[in-house]
């Protein structure tokens, strides 16, 4: 019995031992199902985090195929700008050509002509010049005068002293500037109402024509002239000039009754350049205005980039630059940039060289300051002197 007691005794301390140990252990699972609350609600928010970044995975996928596509557009359109600039390489290196057998030329004739110290030496020292004082007068010759409103005013004194030997006058006149823009309607019906005996032939510009040769309406216009003369037979020459080209009249008809141009199948004429006003001559002369015999002249021939120079080169033949008249002076006067500050604005916005270089900023700055006699032009650099003007403009 004694012995039942203590065993209950002991069963009873050992199990109040054990649930005092569990009171003592209650604060700490307390914590420990706290902690599993936080667990469990950060796994909730790292769920929400996991889903917001595959939302923004599958935003960056479609931005990747969409990169993707814009990528594959663009490897097309490299391609194809890859194709056109290996296109205007090939004609650059064409021009190039050209250019270089052009300068050949050039250099050619300029090795002929300094072996004499005129043409007239030159061309007796070779036999192929003789002068005649019996030739036949009657020059079957007719001009083709390349003409827009920007140069109205040299109209009338270029046709007056052209009348003087040739009275089959040509002018194409194209419906709108080089540029795109519109001719001068009013100043054209000027022009019209103003000459007789001169034929106008209009045609029509397309600006969306494209074409890399920066000369080509400029040529074409030439040859919308030629059309209107290929079929008459009783033409022999064709004279290629520009309204604002002016030849001495009364000194062109001598050398045409004194030379033998007939033995040449073009000739270049020797000119004066003048700039801004027509007192200003530049101590250097070019060659403007182009004689031509007319069943030389072929389309391709033509229309090139070097215009009348690129005839010259390229026609098969007899030829001569540098022609003066018989006083060994030139006899074609070219106010091409004899303008007022507008005027030149103007010239430079429609012409065919527009895009050669920045011409607005070279106009300002040159009127910006005094021409005199000592200056030189921004054009070519030519140096100067002061003359009395040929014509009044």
């Amino acid at each position: 019995m004694k012995n039942t007691k203590k065993a209950t005794i002991i069963e009873f301390l050992g199990k109040y031992r054990a649930i005092k140990n569990l009171i003592r252990k209650v604060p700490i699972l307390g914590q420990v199902y706290l902690e599993k609350d936080q667990l469990l609600a950060d796994q909730n928010q790292l769920k929400t985090i996991i889903a917001q970044l595959q939302a923004e995975c599958n935003q960056l996928q479609t931005i990747v195929a969409q990169l993707r596509t814009e990528r594959n557009q663009l490897q097309i359109i490299v391609e194809q700008t890859q194709e056109k600039i290996l296109q205007l390489q090939s004609k650059l290196d064409q021009m190039s050509t050209e250019h270089k057998s052009f300068q050949k030329e050039i250099d050619r004739l300029q090795m002929e002509r300094k072996k004499y110290k005129n043409w007239v030496d030159y061309l007796l020292k070779e036999k192929r010049y003789k002068i005649s004082h019996n030739q036949n007068k009657d020059h079957n010759i007719a001009v083709i005068i390349n003409y827009c409103t920007n140069d109205y005013k040299f109209f009338k004194p270029c046709i007056k002293e052209v009348k003087k030997f040739s009275q089959n006058i040509i002018v194409p006149i194209a419906d709108f500037f080089f540029d795109g823009t519109p001719e001068n309607q009013e100043l054209l019906k000027k022009t019209y109402n103003e000459s007789v005996g001169i034929k106008f032939i209009k045609f029509e510009f397309d600006p969306n024509r494209n074409t890399s040769n920066p000369q080509y309406w400029i040529t074409f216009s030439r040859w919308v002239g030629f059309n209107e003369l290929k079929e008459d037979e009783d033409i022999e020459y064709i004279l290629f000039l520009d309204i604002d080209e002016i030849i001495e009249g009364d000194k062109f008809v001598d050398w045409l009754n004194n030379f033998n141009y007939r033995d040449y199948d073009a000739i270049l004429f020797k000119s004066y350049w003048y700039f801004k006003e027509a007192k200003f001559r530049a101590l250097t002369t070019e060659n403007q205005g182009l004689l031509v015999k007319k069943d030389k002249i072929t389309k391709d021939l033509i229309i090139n980039i070097w215009d009348r120079d690129g005839i010259f080169i390229h026609l098969e033949g007899n030829k001569i630059f540098d022609v003066t008249g018989l006083d060994d002076e030139p006899m074609v006067h070219h106010y091409s940039w004899v303008r007022t500050k507008e005027e030149m604005l103007k010239k430079v916005q429609t012409w065919g060289h527009r895009n050669d270089r920045d011409w607005k900023k070279l106009i300002e700055e040159e009127f910006a300051k005094e021409f005199t006699e000592d200056s030189t032009d921004f054009v070519h650099g030519y140096k100067f002197k002061v003359v009395k003007p040929y014509i009044d403009i």
